[in-house]
């Protein structure tokens, strides 16, 4: 689940570049069923569709994302992302603007996606 913004709560859909780069990166959008590209969702929607991650941008223009607007939704206490602690903020200018960042996009989600496949390289 990517989380655009918290209010109105917001994600990527299915024709959003967002969601074409978490599907390059072998994940799944639980939202890519939805046709609009950042479509309003509700609270709700999001719980029944239990997502293993969470991914969000860490800031909006320069305003930084606070991690407990996403943490502290009434009722997303039982979310799997959230019980397991795999909540991501994510840079925005890399993941939401094409350009040739993009690459570097896929490969940070991929990183997060399957951690076992990227041996720390120190």
């Amino acid at each position: 689940y990517y989380q655009v913004y918290h209010d109105p709560l917001m994600t990527a859909g299915g024709t959003s570049i967002i969601s074409e780069i978490i599907e390059m990166a072998g994940g799944k959008n639980v939202f890519a069923d939805v046709g609009a590209a950042y479509p309003k969702i509700s609270s709700e929607a999001v719980i029944e569709r239990d997502p293993e991650i969470i991914l969000f941008p860490h800031s909006h223009g320069t305003a930084e994302v606070p991690v407990a607007e996403i943490i502290d939704q009434p009722g997303w206490g039982t979310i799997t992302a959230l019980r397991e602690e795999r909540i991501f903020g994510l840079d925005p200018d890399k993941i939401s603007r094409p350009s040739p960042r993009l690459a570097g996009a896929v490969e940070e989600l991929a990183k997060i996606f399957y951690p076992e496949l990227w041996p720390d390289v120190r």
